[in-house]
């Protein structure tokens, strides 16, 4: 019987920046450290990508959560809760970082019709509550969850995965 192998990082958070591809997944094949990234699995989500995510999650030894600005990103802010409780209750360290502000991208036609506009403003506003509130519950847990680790920009989330996973000189 063969044994399944998990990665050692999972990296969750808004898909569409580029953060995933441009800078964390080049650091961690130069640090040789295993991860999962959901959005290479092409099409779009379902239940099936759902429940292999939350499997992956709850194995990694760390769990990476980027929350960019070009996202609402309401599935992930949701998931940061769940990661949260994952690492407090298996030792897993949670690296965090949820950009506050929110800056969708409305094509300028969309601009000026009213009920759009509003409809984006809805999304807009919703979007930066989540980030708040979920960065006010992570800073209030942080002492309480030794391995949850707020980050306040992407250098520092590649800094910590450097922290952990590089190997210290001979």
């Amino acid at each position: 019987m063969s044994r399944i192998t998990y990665p050692q990082v999972v990296l969750f958070g808004s898909m569409t920046a580029g953060w995933h591809e441009n800078v964390i997944i080049p650091l961690l094949e130069q640090l040789g450290v295993t991860y999962y990234h959901p959005s290479p699995q092409g099409g779009d989500w379902n239940e099936d990508k759902g429940k292999s995510e939350a499997l992956v999650m709850q194995q990694a030894e760390t769990i990476v959560i980027v929350i960019e600005a070009s996202s609402s990103s309401f599935a992930s802010l949701a998931e940061t809760g769940w990661a949260a409780a994952s690492s407090a209750v298996r030792g897993q360290r949670l690296i965090l970082y949820i950009m506050r502000d929110y800056h969708p991208h409305i094509p300028l036609w969309m601009r000026f019709f009213p009920p759009l506009r509003r409809f984006f403003r809805t999304i807009e506003n919703a979007s930066r509550r989540a980030r708040f509130l979920a960065l006010q519950h992570a800073e209030r847990l942080r002492g309480d969850i030794p391995s949850l680790i707020i980050c306040d920009n992407l250098e520092g989330v590649r800094q910590e995965l450097i922290n952990i996973y590089s190997t210290p000189p001979a």
